[in-house]
């Protein structure tokens, strides 16, 4: 088939992209405040003004960010009301003006793109006159597809993969990501986008959306340098994120109505709205709601992830830097929507800004991967004094084997050291005395508790072989367990007695689910539950993490009507389970190594 002239031309001023440009002195917001007038279908009331990036100071770092040589992604997990979606249609207008090659801006669907491009963008480009100036033809302006001079703007619906395909661009845009984050077929929209990013010098790759069920946006933002925006508050000017654990609504000054001498114990959703404030964390004053823009205007953004992948930044901008939205409307919001899970969903996800799970507590594998420590698999970590090395292996049908090796602390966290699937019993002593450098000296697998799973018989010869380094145990409920962990040696092979372990599964479950969602619960429970560190490459092996995820609790109801929490698997779960045997062998041997444990952990959440 003979290749179209024109696709060619702009393939190769893709490619092109950002080597040749000229790099205008002042930054892009500087650009549209001193060129950009806002169109009426974007702000009616601010209409004809030039745009400003008062309303929304912290905007700047991405359009800053964006101009800068080099290649890139950030992601940017944000509320609804933070103006990110402007600022990116004030960018594509900038690269228009300024550069070569192609843009990518792709949204849940078709309808969608086409609404963006006809309703915001077009209104930003012929409002000012940008084409006009530029000798461009306003006509070349269709729905989807701007094919200009210098650069063609794609808009795109993420529907199918056809629509990232054959698209070398120097920006690509994702809007609403969780809303697309895969493609049937195809992989996830973040890697298509990245697919197209690989050839110019300085392509970027911004990411941003409200978080949504698919959980893609709080991966990526888990993944990057999790910046979090501070200023310096006017009471004593220390710099500081606004958290919300600092955002005082439900004190007693809030109690009661006007002119009332006893204080009620119900709020007072007036005083609330009027005078909900952010408490220092240095000097415990006030930030009130009239104070916040004129405190931002000297904002700057600080990593908290030491463990950020190379090149990529991530953001988080929850409503209460809007300057659209009061403190006093998000403390009353929130206040109603106690009592209604729907609700109080739609304000994690819709106002704070974050992930928000269901059924009694999910793990996902961004969660998972925000316990990533500073170390790498199959290495000691740092600054850490091994108390215990051990194992713990579960076994599927088909005598298949998957083990994972961890350390404990003196103080009784855990980190994962290593992990791995095996055929035979022989192989899996071999993983166990794989020595681990530590600072004093080579270390090896001291103890370790293996599934007895379907293969009882082959299970206890291999226990008999090694003991008393190699356990057999079995995970049990209800009324066949009295204990956490109980020592049965009723068990006979070969004429000798066998010793196995048998454990409380149920408890045992919820505690793993308390560490991997420790961050969950208040400071006070946090210091009753253990943590967990997995190695910071833990995100090169997805079926690890994957079935780290795959044990899920949920209600259910037995036949008489009364609520309970269940179990149940929605894949492979033998990681998780070798995790939960690991917690069992801190029970056992804590008594004997003087090792730090919980026994508040294990209670149902």
């Amino acid at each position: 088939m003979k290749p179209n002239s024109e696709e060619v031309r702009r393939f190769v001023a893709g490619c092109l992209a950002g080597i040749y440009a000229p790099e205008p002195d002042e930054e892009i917001w500087e650009w549209a405040e001193r060129c950009m007038r806002i169109p009426k279908t974007e702000n009616g009331e601010l209409a004809g003004q030039l745009w400003s990036s008062y309303y929304s100071p912290y905007v700047r770092e991405i359009m800053e960010w964006v101009k800068k040589p080099g290649k890139g992604e950030m992601w940017v997990k944000k509320s609804s009301q933070v103006g990110i979606t402007m600022a990116a249609l004030l960018i594509i207008c900038w690269f228009i003006v300024h550069r070569s090659g192609a843009i990518g801006y792709a949204i849940d669907t078709i309808e969608e793109a086409r609404r963006i491009s006809k309703v915001r963008l077009q209104k930003w480009l012929s409002e000012n006159s940008i084409l006009r100036e530029m000798g461009e033809d306003e006509d070349d302006l269709a729905n989807l597809t701007f094919y200009l001079s210098n650069i063609t703007v794609y808009m795109m619906g993420a529907q199918s993969g056809s629509t990232f395909a054959n698209k070398s661009t120097c920006l690509f845009i994702l809007d609403e990501l969780d809303e697309h984050a895969f493609i049937e077929g195809q992989g996830t929209t973040t890697d298509l986008a990245r697919d197209r990013c690989k050839v110019p010098k300085n392509a970027k790759i911004l990411g941003f959306c409200t978080p949504g069920r698919s959980g893609m946006i709080t991966m990526e933002h888990a993944a990057g340098t999790c910046e979090e925006i501070i200023f310096p508050f006017p009471c004593c000017g220390h710099e500081q994120a606004l958290k919300w654990e600092n955002f005082i609504f439900s004190t007693d000054e809030f109690r009661g109505k006007e002119g009332e001498l006893e204080l009620s114990d119900e709020l007072n959703l007036e005083k609330v709205r009027a005078g909900a404030y952010f408490k220092c964390e240095c000097c415990g004053g006030r930030l009130l709601e009239h104070q916040k823009l004129e405190a931002m205007r000297n904002f700057r953004t600080v990593p908290t992830n030491p463990k950020a992948a190379p090149g990529v930044r991530s953001l988080h901008i929850w409503e209460a830097y809007s300057a659209f939205v009061s403190f006093g409307a998000l403390a009353v919001e929130w206040l109603k929507a106690q009592g209604n899970p729907a609700k109080i969903e739609r304000f994690m996800r819709g106002r704070r800004a974050m992930h928000y799970e269901e059924s009694g507590g999910v793990v996902t594998q961004s969660e998972l991967l925000e316990l990533r420590g500073a170390y790498r698999r199959g290495e000691c970590p740092p600054g850490v004094t091994p108390a215990l090395y051990v194992m713990a292996v579960d076994i599927q049908d088909g005598f298949v084997l998957k083990a994972t090796k961890s350390v404990f602390s003196e103080t009784g966290d855990l980190y994962v050291i290593d992990w791995g699937e095996f055929l035979s019993l022989d192989d899996l002593e071999d993983f166990a005395n794989v020595p681990m450098e530590t600072p004093s000296g080579p270390m090896i697998v001291h103890v370790g508790l293996v599934d007895e799973g379907n293969d009882k018989e082959d299970v206890w010869r291999f226990h008999l072989e090694t003991r008393p380094r190699f356990f057999p145990v079995k995970g049990r409920g209800g009324r066949q367990v009295q204990a956490l962990v109980a020592l049965s040696d009723k068990g006979w092979l070969d004429g000798q007695r066998v010793l196995s372990y048998h454990i409380d599964d149920y408890k045992f479950k919820w505690s793993l689910l308390n560490s991997l969602r420790r961050k969950h619960y208040s400071e006070k429970r946090q210091e009753t539950i253990k943590r967990i560190f997995l190695p910071a490459n833990c995100n090169e092996d997805e079926n690890f993490l994957t079935e780290l995820t795959n044990e899920i609790p949920f209600k259910t109801k037995n036949r008489f009507n009364f609520e309970f929490w269940d179990w149940r698997k929605k894949g492979p779960n033998d990681y998780w389970d070798t995790l939960k045997y690991t917690l069992a062998i801190r029970v056992i041997m804590a008594p004997r190594i003087g090792l730090a444990h919980e026994t508040e952990a294990v209670e149902i959440e």
